[in-house]
């Protein structure tokens, strides 16, 4: 096949910014990540990459499209996690994928960031003592919560940490007191048994590890 043959050719393109990436470091299999079907057009420095790479492409007519719906589910989940991140709004409890309750700095933010990446809409709930959980919660199935839990050492360090940089605060503040974190922890223990959620233990945990297992847990193969 010559060169204007394969430029000519009904095919689609993976995302600029993803393929031209990883072009640069010479490394095919990480386009696959994005998608099965990728395709160069009109560019001879991919087709010569193809070649060196011994990866040819595909022609599938409208797989474009396939890209573009992609793309737009992961925008529609960002949009969704700004939305509703740490209970700005419980309505979109009925719309979510998964619901990810836990303490305060549990990482339940990023880990919903980066699940939108992924096309999941996540929602967190902090669980706090004070603050009754929403009744639409244990309407929700058990499979769709997931509730994080922590090494209360671990989480007395992380708070003590927040709390030196924030001005004004001392290490004596209760946020980051020894027995009001064992009285969160054991409320939030009480809330996640009684959803029968799935727990993760985030100790030492890098979120992409934590998204993996709610990702199985749901059957997705992002």
């Amino acid at each position: 096949m010559g060169l204007d043959e394969f430029s000519m050719s009904p095919i689609s393109i993976l995302p600029a910014r993803e393929l031209i990436r990883s072009l640069i470091y010479s490394d095919i299999s990480s386009c696959r990540r994005y998608t099965n079907n990728y395709y160069f057009r009109g560019n001879t420095e991919f087709y010569r990459k193809s070649i060196f790479k011994n990866y040819k492409p595909e022609y599938i007519q409208g797989g474009i499209w396939n890209v573009d719906r992609e793309y737009h589910k992961r925008i529609e989940a960002m949009e969704f996690v700004l939305r509703y991140d740490d209970s700005r709004n419980y309505n979109g409890l009925k719309h979510a994928d998964i619901v990810i309750i836990g303490v305060s700095r549990t990482s339940k933010t990023p880990l919903c960031m980066y699940l939108a990446t992924k096309g999941i809409k996540a929602i967190n709930i902090p669980l706090v003592p004070e603050v009754p959980v929403p009744e639409e919660l244990y309407n929700i199935h058990g499979k769709k919560i997931i509730g994080l839990t922590i090494n209360p050492f671990e989480l007395i360090e992380i708070r003590k940490n927040r709390i030196g940089k924030l001005n004004g605060l001392n290490s004596n503040f209760q946020y980051a007191n020894d027995s009001r974190i064992l009285e969160e922890l054991d409320y939030a223990e009480k809330i996640m048994k009684k959803t029968r959620c799935l727990t993760i233990d985030v100790t030492k945990r890098a979120i992409e590890e934590t998204a993996l297992i709610i990702m199985k847990s749901i059957g997705s193969n992002q």
